[in-house]
């Protein structure tokens, strides 16, 4: 078998040959209808040459997220690239106190039990056709429900926390939301995560505010940290580090050819 369980490891999946050598290890789970080989490294003595090789050949289909050295040969040897991101991490509480005053007109509270339906119209507006961060389909609203509620409907994958908070307009219209979710690895990918903060356009100071809210929150909540991740070239790093995010891992993601 060329992928075999291995539980007391972190990573879960090892990628092994025929000779039962362990190449890699990685976490196995789902991404855009693909199998997904998430957060894969290299064993220890591995050539990075002999691992594009067994990849290509036992992957086939499967996203794949990596270092961006070994993604690039990956991409090189005819992978199609997806997304190329940085973890960042926050430790609480908020050292840097950035400017970020609530819009007026603009109230935030927590977000409580609204759901996917309700949260989907400002999601497929702050990310439309040509955001770097928009994914096919997103601009149909079946297809964004489907996506939010994979973050704030399934609680026994991704438990939604008390800190996350929602920015309504003043006819109490949802504008924007910061949800913060316990991601089940540990850190970094894992622990209080911020699966989603998103404003709509023309709502400038929002996502900053509705930011500084939910921090404010988790930090009496007593957490410790809090985790994003964001992709390359998104100007929202600028304001993640404004509050002091930092960048623990870069990842570049990329599509396996299924030849």
């Amino acid at each position: 078998m060329p992928i075999r369980v291995a539980a007391p490891a972190p990573r879960g999946r090892e990628l092994v040959d025929r000779n039962g050598r362990v190449l890699a290890r990685f976490s196995e789970g789902q991404r855009e209808g693909h199998p997904l080989a998430d957060l894969l490294e290299p064993a220890d003595g591995v050539e990075e040459g002999t691992l594009v090789a067994a990849v290509a050949r036992e992957l086939r289909g499967w996203i794949l997220a990596a270092a961006p050295g070994l993604a690039g040969r990956l991409i090189a040897d005819g992978a199609r690239p997806v997304r190329h991101a940085h973890v960042m991490r926050l430790e609480l509480p908020v050292a840097q106190d950035p400017a970020a005053p609530v819009p007026t007109g603009v109230r935030i509270e927590p977000l409580g039990d609204r759901t996917a339906q309700e949260l989907a119209p400002a999601f497929m507006a702050a990310y439309p056709p040509g955001h770097l961060d928009f994914r096919p389909g997103e601009d149909e609203l079946p297809v964004a429900v489907r996506s939010l509620e994979t973050v704030v409907a399934d609680p026994e994958l991704w438990p939604v926390l008390p800190c996350s908070r929602v920015a309504l307009d003043a006819e109490g219209d949802v504008i924007g939301a910061a949800v913060i979710v316990e991601n089940p690895p540990q850190p970094p990918f894992g622990g209080p995560w911020v699966a989603e903060l998103f404003r709509m356009p023309g709502h400038r100071g929002v996502g900053a505010a509705l930011l500084r809210s939910a921090l404010e929150a988790a930090s009496a909540d007593g957490l410790a940290t809090v985790e994003l991740a964001v992709t390359e070239g998104n100007g929202a790093r600028g304001l993640y580090e404004a509050f002091g995010f930092r960048v623990v891992v870069s990842t570049m993601s990329v599509l396996l050819a299924d030849r």
